[in-house]
């Protein structure tokens, strides 16, 4: 079972934060690089940095729209992590980074993680949440 179905089962009350990292992991989001792939017209291109390709990963940690967002929730993360485990994500690609959160620190469920699990839907949700509401802004002002 997908780590976070788990960790939803023993928070129910974060079930649309869940929701959100499922949608993630499965690579079916709001952003546009998802949408590029569905929708006639629009652009994979990140319109707040002209970065690069809006995908999850430069939304966590590329673009420079959210980057007191990111700082903020990271260093609550960071907080709880070990310190091998802080280490490994120093030397780890934004990639690497991405899927490590997203996959749930691998896939496998572990109770004792729970709190770490916490922050990392927290930073996950409340950066793609923050990305989702400036591009309804966005559309809603053209």
């Amino acid at each position: 079972m997908n780590t976070w179905w788990s960790y939803l089962q023993k928070k129910p009350s974060e079930r649309a934060k869940c929701c959100n990292m499922i949608k993630i992991a499965l690579d079916c989001h709001h952003l546009n690089a998802c949408k590029a792939r569905y929708e006639y017209g629009i652009s994979d291109r990140c319109v707040y940095c002209n970065g690069g390709r809006e995908t999850i990963e430069h939304v966590l940690f590329e673009c420079r729209s959210n980057t007191e967002t990111r700082e903020n929730y990271w260093k609550k993360f960071e907080d709880e992590c070990s310190i091998g485990l802080k280490n490994s994500l120093k030397v780890m690609s934004n990639v690497d980074k991405t899927n490590l959160l997203i996959s749930g620190l691998g896939n496998t469920f572990t109770q004792e993680w729970i709190a770490l699990y916490e922050k990392i839907v927290e930073f996950v949700h409340n950066l793609y949440i923050e990305r989702v509401k400036l591009n309804a802004s966005n559309i809603n002002n053209e």
